[in-house]
């Protein structure tokens, strides 16, 4: 499993989906696998982008904040979240909390503030991006937080295992991931 950052003003459109193939070559690289001749990047009926071409291909999650790009790749499904921290107030992050996060969730983020709602945020994102979506609207019942009031660092989501893991980028910048196998990430900037 490899997460590829970059930065820069325009890495979206066009310009993400060639750091995409970038980091196919890469990843393919890593493994000691011929890279596939530029596949074809495909959306799903809920948007999340995939190589089009069969079971051969990577998995990859894309995600974007501000100037900073990255995107995971591993041969199991995946998902990533990366935000810079803004300018809202500790009462909008409140308010998104209470709309977003389980109730448990939510206290967690006005008790630890501006970090907690962020690690919260950037987790749950992840996790949407690696069920494609599915978890969207039931995504307010489902608690990220363990036994011990602490974020967890694995879930059981529709009999299955979902694992979760940070990053530390820099200040004012969170970024989480999600994935179906656990394993240690590697870093690499574009």
């Amino acid at each position: 499993m490899r997460i590829y950052f970059s930065e820069g003003e325009a890495l979206r459109g066009e310009a993400g989906e060639q750091l995409v193939l970038e980091a196919n070559r890469r990843y393919s690289a890593y493994m000691g696998r011929e890279a596939f001749p530029l596949p074809e990047i495909a959306r799903s009926e809920n948007g999340k982008p995939y190589f089009r071409g069969g079971d051969a291909l990577p998995h990859f999650s894309v995600s974007h904040s501000g100037e900073l790009w990255c995107c995971l790749m591993a041969d199991f499904p995946v998902g990533i979240d990366i935000q810079e921290k803004s300018s809202r107030t500790s009462e909008a992050l409140s308010k998104l909390a209470k709309r977003y996060f389980s109730d448990a969730e939510a206290a967690y983020s006005d008790l630890y503030g501006e970090d907690a709602f962020y690690r919260i945020w950037t987790r749950k994102e992840a996790l949407v991006k690696l069920t494609d979506g599915r978890l969207y609207s039931t995504l307010k019942n489902i608690s990220l937080l363990d036994s011990d009031y602490e974020l967890s660092e694995e879930l059981s989501v529709n009999g299955k295992t979902a694992y979760f893991g940070e990053l530390e980028i820099g200040e004012g910048i969170c970024c989480s991931y999600c994935v179906s196998e656990r394993e240690h990430a590697l870093i690499e900037f574009l």
